[in-house]
């Protein structure tokens, strides 16, 4: 069984090679560890458990990082499997089948939650050593390693009555902190930000697969635990049409109307983090996620009072000109072309999700066909990559600011 599974790995990674050759830079000196780890030329690889195969914070991610960064070319692969441990990703090769062939240059590892059970009881010095080893591997193949806490379950005790798994996960992260700090390696807790925000909302979904919400709220502190920068672009203006400061965006076609209002055309640099509908209620839960998105209007010397906002003549929101005065986040805007082209980006990004999946299940399936067939849908992987590149290139927008009567 071994001989046949190493044969058929050299078959795999042979065929993977071929299609992905040109899109990995290969391994580079540790990361900034005051930067986002995302590079130009990055194939990131998400290692993990059912939590991350169901792609929903990982999708999260995905999206913000398409969102933030048009200009840099990247892939992201989901290789999470339900009821994985570090022990049995080894042991079973899958590291070495699901992970490797993708030619990471980036793998990050969100592992614990099912090490912690009790009927694993995995301590936390084996956790750690255990790591050690998926670290080696992930070294070995030219990737640089980036380490997640697990998340907490999701069992309303908090921190300072925890239950028996999450006191493991406790341990684990703050153990994970401590080895990712000795790897020089980026490292993102979910855990600690969370549990008592968990505990005391009472999130719905399963104590383990926590509901869209407490997965947007998991997306954003991995993401603050990553130093993903909150700015998307600022713009200043005032009444009288001359603009202030402006960064990351331009201003053109000022025009101050009749009614006591401006409009004038906007483009940005990058756009606000995607917030799918179904997870918005994480916006209330953990308020800390409109940080990563601080879309900025501020319009000074208008008259008091209640102004209607139109993008591209669509309504989008009413604010008072004491807020417009002091910068209106507009990041987490339901309404309005922005709003429905992030939500494009994370239609885009599940439909590549399911490509991803196809080609996981082909590693399964022996045949001689098969690295024609994982070549054939790593292309459609790729091409849906380019889809949503394209779908998260900044565009203009008409803004008008109009008095409520």
């Amino acid at each position: 069984m071994i001989q046949r599974r190493n044969r058929w790995y050299q078959v795999i990674t042979a065929a993977c090679c071929i299609v992905l050759a040109g899109h990995g830079l290969g391994a580079e000196a540790a990361a900034n560890p005051g930067a986002f780890p995302l590079k130009d030329g990055d194939t990131w690889v998400m290692v993990g458990d059912s939590i991350t195969e169901q792609h929903l914070h990982s999708n999260y991610i995905e999206a913000f990082c398409y969102a933030r960064f048009p200009k840099l070319n990247f892939h992201i692969r989901n290789a999470g499997l339900s009821g994985e441990t570090i022990h049995r990703l080894l042991a079973t090769g899958r590291f070495n089948t699901q992970a490797a062939p993708w030619k990471p240059t980036l793998v990050s590892v969100e592992l614990g939650m099912n090490d912690a059970w009790t009927n694993h009881n995995i301590s936390t010095s084996a956790y750690i050593t255990n790591m050690t080893k998926l670290t080696e591997c992930i070294r070995g193949i030219g990737a640089r390693p980036m380490f997640f806490s697990p998340s907490a379950v999701n069992d309303f005790t908090c921190s300072t009555n925890r239950s028996a798994h999450n006191q493991r996960l406790e341990a684990y992260s703050t153990a994970l902190r401590a080895f990712a700090a000795e790897q020089k390696a980026p490292f993102a807790d979910q855990y600690h930000p969370l549990v008592d925000v968990w505990a005391s909302k009472k999130l719905s979904g399963s104590s383990v697969h926590i509901a869209p919400g407490g997965q947007l709220t998991m997306a954003a502190a991995i993401l603050e635990g990553l130093n993903a920068p909150g700015l998307v672009s600022k713009a200043t203006l005032d009444i009288s049409g001359k603009t202030g400061e402006l960064i990351q965006c331009r201003i053109t076609d000022v025009a101050i109307e009749k009614n006591g209002g401006i409009s004038f055309d906007r483009i940005d640099e990058c756009l606000p983090m995607p917030i799918p509908d179904e997870a918005r209620g994480g916006l209330a839960v953990y308020p800390q996620i409109a940080d990563l998105s601080q879309w900025i209007l501020a319009v000074t010397g208008l008259k008091d009072g209640e102004y209607q906002i139109d993008i591209d003549g669509i309504p989008v929101a009413r604010v008072t000109a004491d807020i417009l005065a002091k910068g209106w986040n507009m990041g987490t805007l339901e309404e309005g072309p922005v709003a429905d082209q992030c939500r494009y980006i994370l239609q885009l990004i599940e439909i590549k999700e399911c490509w991803v999946s196809q080609w996981v299940r082909a590693t399964k399936t022996p045949g001689k066909k098969m690295p024609v067939i994982l070549a054939e849908l790593n292309l459609k992987v790729l091409e849906a990559d380019a889809m949503i590149r394209e779908a998260a290139k900044p565009k203009s927008h008409h803004f008008s600011i109009s008095p409520i009567q």
